[in-house]
């Protein structure tokens, strides 16, 4: 895995292009050396970011010890695009109360991108079904439709509605949907390796049994 340093107008046009609301987010406080999972409200643009402060059933006080202009680190996966993992050190401006329990940090200056993934993904729009199954064969009357957004040789980024999330995270699944440019369905197995809830759907990583390289190829020559 690579580290890249970006800073200036190169950073800010990346995290335009890549935070999203609702993002998941990891908050550092270097301060306490505490860490806190929360969630990407919003942003002004080389201002501020917004974040939830820590929610006190799962962290107890620890938005107290969170002090004006308190160092913090912030990390993200990009799961839903590039698959980077970015990082990026932040200072707390404010904490707000009301209307919600908010957390205003300072806008990066620069950050490192890390890239996860070996592969290069084609990003797609590709209508699919995944279902539990003990053979690719089998009929299955229980397949949630989704929408394959990015796909490689190894896997692929797989969005489905909240309501018919009833997967587990580790659970073997068989994907289906048809290549762009071909009449018939494929059928693949695959392991939900990430599920993430992402407004108003769940982004699945999943991770192919088998290298499907000449499956990649054909898309990469019809997408």
């Amino acid at each position: 895995m690579e580290a890249h340093k970006l800073n200036g107008e190169a950073y800010t046009l990346y995290l335009r292009d890549h935070l999203r609301a609702g993002q998941f987010v990891d908050i550092e406080i270097k301060t306490v050396k505490k860490r806190f999972h929360s969630k990407l409200i919003g942003l002004k643009e080389s201002e501020y970011l917004i974040v939830e402060l820590p929610d006190i059933r799962k962290y107890g006080y620890l938005k107290d010890e969170i002090t004006d202009q308190a160092s913090i680190v912030v990390r993200a996966i990009f799961e839903k695009t590039s698959g980077e993992c970015i990082a990026f050190n932040s200072r707390a401006l404010a904490k707000t109360t009301l209307p919600d329990k908010l957390l205003f940090i300072s806008f990066p200056t620069d950050l490192i991108s890390t890239e996860l993934r070996k592969e290069v993904r084609e990003t797609v729009d590709i209508k699919a079904f995944i279902s539990h199954g003990d053979t690719i064969y089998e009929s299955n009357d229980r397949k949630v439709e989704g929408r394959i957004t990015n796909i490689s040789p190894g896997g692929c980024h797989f969005e489905i509605p909240h309501e018919r999330a009833m997967i587990l995270k580790e659970k073997k699944v068989i994907v289906e949907f048809v290549p762009p440019g071909q009449d018939e369905a494929v059928k693949r197995f695959a392991f939900i390796r990430s599920l993430h809830k992402c407004e108003d759907l769940y982004a699945l990583g999943l991770a192919f049994e088998e290298d499907e390289a000449p499956l990649f190829q054909s898309l990469g020559h019809n997408v």
